[in-house]
């Protein structure tokens, strides 16, 4: 009678171990990482891919995605998650004659739901514009349609991209009489030529950009927007300036009637335009110059990896990578942290990466630069990503964060 009850028992215990596994690896499949949202951000023909990875960089999960729409990442059955991990999303795309591949690591991350927005849709082809009655002028010509800018000398005919249809066409120019003077195109529709009367260009308005200390070498942009940082509206760039090697106080603004902008200045300390300060500011356009209380020293690299010392207020700090291939891919690698990072390392590639480009390693990747961001409007990291990523709220791809930003850039040299 006792072998029945033994067996019995026996079968019981297996049955309990079996269901007890079962409910591990249960609650390990269904281990929630990241559901990502992507609107507008995978072209035509494209993919995109996001992977996670521990801590080290070791691979988590991984998801290619084919089209825009929702994806939910989780933790394959027996791999331990950490309380946070490294988000990476990569997205590629035809820029010119090559491929550029962008791919953006966060570190620090919990467990989410983040919405992706693009920055341009697909092209909807272009059209070409022909300057006709050009005034005598100097210097040179701006030439742009909504997410499309070319600055040059030229006053051939030019060929610009459509990223919206109806879409418009900006120039801006200096002529000899009237100084900076600009004229529009409303109503551009893809494929079609148009003449541009430039003897009836109207004046920009001017304003001016103050700085704390005198400089020579310095960048000034300044885009038309929707709103501060407005998705659904392509940016529409309308100023370009350079120092000319004359030392300034300030810098002079030149824009047309618009209830929003976004500008962004670039001061250089000196020819080597290293390090670079950066200033970003949407809505009104600056009177003043705010430069970042941060520096960024002593560089180091590792394998794969970056060390370096920073000090003063910031929130963000990033590193960034880059490589091209010859067979004309541009592969550009930024991983992100808050501020109390001092090392960055790049994560493993996963083979969904490799099968598309398999010219990419972590090799190949050449480092260029780590950057230090103050927010004017946001006070840490974790808000940052809230403003960047937040699907009620998402805001562009192309940039860092949605928040006024003071920053300096710095790229590496043999210390």
């Amino acid at each position: 009678m006792k072998k029945p009850q033994l067996l019995f028992l026996l079968l019981a215990v297996v049955l309990l171990s079996c269901k007890k596994k079962q409910n591990d690896e249960g609650i390990q499949e269904t281990t929630h990482l990241m559901t990502i949202i992507f609107d507008g951000f995978i072209p035509n023909q494209m993919k995109a891919i996001v992977f996670i990875s521990d801590g080290h960089g070791r691979l988590i999960s991984e998801k290619v995605c084919e089209t825009n729409g929702t994806f939910v990442l989780k933790a394959p059955s027996g791999i331990q998650v950490p309380q946070r991990f490294q988000v990476t999303l990569v997205r590629y795309e035809l820029y010119w004659h090559n491929v550029l591949v962008t791919i953006r690591t966060f570190r620090e991350i919990q467990p989410a739901t983040w919405k992706v927005t693009g920055f341009l849709p697909d092209t909807m082809g272009h059209s070409t514009f022909r300057m006709m009655n050009i005034p005598p002028h100097n210097g040179m010509f701006l030439y742009s349609t909504p997410g499309y800018a070319n600055y040059t000398f030229s006053t051939d005919p030019q060929e610009c991209l459509l990223y919206d249809n109806p879409s418009r066409f900006f120039v801006r120019f200096n002529s000899d009489a009237g100084g900076a003077k600009y004229k529009m195109v409303e109503q551009v529709i893809p494929g079609n030529i148009y003449d541009v009367n430039l003897s009836d260009a109207e004046s920009l308005q001017q304003s001016w950009l103050s700085l704390t200390s005198p400089a020579v070498f310095y960048e000034s942009k300044i885009w038309l927007t929707g709103g501060s940082n407005s998705p659904g509206t392509i940016p529409l760039q309308v100023d370009q300036g350079f120092g000319d090697g004359t030392t300034v106080d300030q810098i002079p603004l030149f824009f047309p009637p618009n209830p929003d902008y976004r500008a962004r200045v670039s001061i250089f300390d000196d020819f080597t335009m290293n390090p670079e300060y950066i200033m970003n500011q949407y809505g009104s356009l600056p009177d003043h110059f705010t430069r970042i209380e941060a520096e960024l020293e002593k560089m180091s690299q590792g394998v794969h990896s970056v060390s370096f010392e920073a000090s003063g207020k910031m929130d963000i700090l990033s590193a960034e990578w880059e490589f091209m291939s010859t067979s004309n891919h541009i592969f550009q690698w930024s991983v992100s942290g808050p501020d109390s990072v001092r090392t960055f390392v790049l994560p493993d590639i996963p083979i969904s990466l490799t099968n598309i480009f398999p010219m990419l390693s972590l090799d190949s990747l050449e480092f260029k630069c780590i950057q230090a961001d103050d927010l004017f409007k946001a006070e840490s990291y974790a808000e940052a990503l809230n403003s960047l990523f937040n699907p009620s709220a998402p805001a562009w791809w192309d940039v860092t964060v949605s928040q006024d930003v003071a920053s300096i850039r710095k790229k590496y040299t043999d210390w």
